[in-house]
């Protein structure tokens, strides 16, 4: 089996707001494209499917299950090829995982740039994913990824945005393949500057 070299196929990544749907500001969305523009440091970690991740939604709205809070939707889209495949020619858990991670990675950092105007880096804490079924090449799988911040109500505690759940689908068979929570936190004041020095 040979390994693709090139990102996975996909429909054309947008390359401005106004060509992802969803009711978030112009300034969200081009947080989020700046996010998942090529990696300014090389090498990283599957870079291949890292580009390509075409991002197809932002929405903010009420909570559903309590709406004096806000909800973050962000929608991604990719396409299954050869390098993402384990040695049973199904998806790989562990890109199921990096998938889970990353993209409800983007719903945090989208909510808490909306709402806190806070942009910086953060880790994970946890991540716990349960598998339903398999994705072969060439499946469109489509990964819905929600956050909601917490206003803290009415004791003093400030408002929070640090996990989020995902949900990866198979687009042609409507199935379930794989859901996750993940929880994050403030990385340590040496990690922060470990990051900033890498970007340098």
């Amino acid at each position: 089996m040979s390994v693709a070299l090139m990102p996975p196929s996909s429909p054309s990544r947008p390359t401005n707001p106004s060509q992802v749907s969803g009711n978030a500001p112009d300034s969200i969305k081009q947080f989020l494209l700046h996010s998942l523009d090529a990696p300014k440091r090389m090498p990283v970690f599957a870079p291949h499917i890292h580009l390509g991740l075409v991002l197809s939604e932002v929405s903010i709205y009420p909570a559903p299950e309590d709406p004096l809070n806000q909800q973050m939707r962000v929608v991604l889209r990719i396409e299954v090829d050869e390098s993402m495949l384990d040695l049973a020619d199904s998806v790989f858990g562990g890109c199921i995982a990096y998938l889970i991670d990353y993209c409800s990675s983007l719903s945090v950092a989208a909510l808490r740039t909306a709402f806190l105007g806070d942009s910086s880096v953060n880790v994970s804490q946890s991540l716990a994913i349960a598998y339903h079924a398999q994705a072969m090449c060439g499946d469109k799988l489509r990964i819905v990824n929600t956050s909601v911040i917490s206003t803290g109500g009415d004791n003093g505690s400030p408002p929070m945005a640090m996990n989020a759940k995902a949900e990866i689908w198979e687009e042609t068979r409507h199935r379930l393949l794989a859901s996750g929570i993940h929880n994050l936190m403030k990385p340590s004041p040496r990690s922060i500057q470990q990051v900033k020095s890498a970007k340098l």
